[in-house]
């Protein structure tokens, strides 16, 4: 069985986690290594918060991130076939 909460779906996605308000769902974030990596980026510090969350009925969660600032997408995550157990 595995459980994710916001931070390890970020860490997941690549990204290095600098400070995160749960209560508020801010998360200031930037690029892991690995991801700089692996896209050839640039390093960038985002602001995120939750754009979108959805579970439905068929266990699947999707979950996108937007720029806190300028609303813009930042990235998402999808996971086919999830319990709801696995989130906390």
């Amino acid at each position: 069985m595995m459980k994710l909460n916001i931070l390890d779906i970020l860490h997941a996605l690549g990204w290095k986690i600098i400070s995160a308000d749960n209560f508020r769902q801010i998360y200031v974030i930037t690029q892991s290594s690995e991801r700089l990596a692996r896209a050839q980026e640039v390093a960038k510090t985002y602001q995120v918060t939750i754009d979108e969350m959805c579970f439905d009925e068929t266990g699947n969660l999707y979950i996108s991130f937007m720029d806190k600032k300028t609303k813009e997408f930042v990235d998402n995550y999808y996971h086919n076939g999830m319990d709801p157990h696995e989130l906390y």
